[in-house]
């Protein structure tokens, strides 16, 4: 599979995504059409699939995937604790930042998901706007990162819940 090294503020070639070594921490471009399909593991127990279904309730039309798309996506992960636990993170941060701006427009749900999304990818504000200039729209992303994090962020400081 293709890498292109990862510069921080540089735009994400089209059809890339952000990729992260687990063993090293290198951060590089991956194309996308490279990607298989894993095949899904053992069955996600009562209480993990009652959590996918209420961060996917929060988020709503944001995240297009279905429920059971979702199911199927975390199941192939090795520790679909973890990701649940980011995508439950994702959606606190979306319920009250969408309350908060009093945000009906699906175009301006959608851009704050994107934020929340790459952001939790590790990416940094100035990142962020550079991969999708739609994100460019979202005002204040430092306060939508703090309301992901706890804390606000500053470029190339990377967190993963």
């Amino acid at each position: 599979m293709e890498r292109i090294p990862y510069t921080r503020g540089e735009p994400a070639p089209i059809g890339f995504v952000l990729a992260q070594d687990t063993e090293t921490g290198e951060r590089f471009w991956v194309d996308s059409k490279g990607f298989k399909v894993d095949e899904p593991g053992p069955p996600l127990s009562e209480d993990l699939v009652a959590r996918i279904r209420a961060f996917k309730a929060i988020l709503g039309d944001a995240e297009p995937s279905t429920v059971e798309e979702t199911l199927v996506n975390l199941s192939t992960e090795a520790h679909p604790e973890r990701e649940v636990a980011v995508w439950e993170r994702i959606a606190r941060a979306y319920r009250d930042e969408v309350a908060a701006r009093n945000v009906e427009d699906p175009e301006r749900r959608g851009a704050i998901f994107g934020v929340l999304l790459l952001a939790s990818m590790g990416m940094g504000e100035r990142e962020i706007v550079s991969s999708n200039p739609k994100l460019k729209t979202v005002p204040d992303i430092g306060s939508l990162l703090k309301r992901l994090w706890g804390t606000r962020l500053t470029d190339g400081d990377t967190r993963r819940a």
